[in-house]
């Protein structure tokens, strides 16, 4: 995964593990970090595996649900 580092990506990204955040403002940088993937496999794909593991253990619907019904059950008595 290849982002900009803006809004809530740096929280849910990390840089070399799962994906690459860029520097929106500065395109060699940006060219050097998508060479990286493109002329590395190996990495692609590691970060792929590393990036749908993430998103399995911390954004699916089961997750989701129980962090909404948290939130609900603290503030419940707002």
């Amino acid at each position: 995964m290849v982002c900009s580092g803006v809004g809530g990506v740096p929280e849910i990204i990390e840089h070399g593990t799962d994906g690459l955040i860029l520097d929106g403002f500065d395109i060699k940088n940006g060219a050097d970090q998508l060479s990286i993937l493109l002329l590395d496999k190996d990495l692609r794909i590691k970060m792929g595996k590393a990036a749908r593991q993430k998103a399995m253990e911390k954004f699916s619907k089961d997750r989701m649900v129980e962090e909404y019904e948290g939130v609900y059950r603290r503030n419940k008595n707002l």
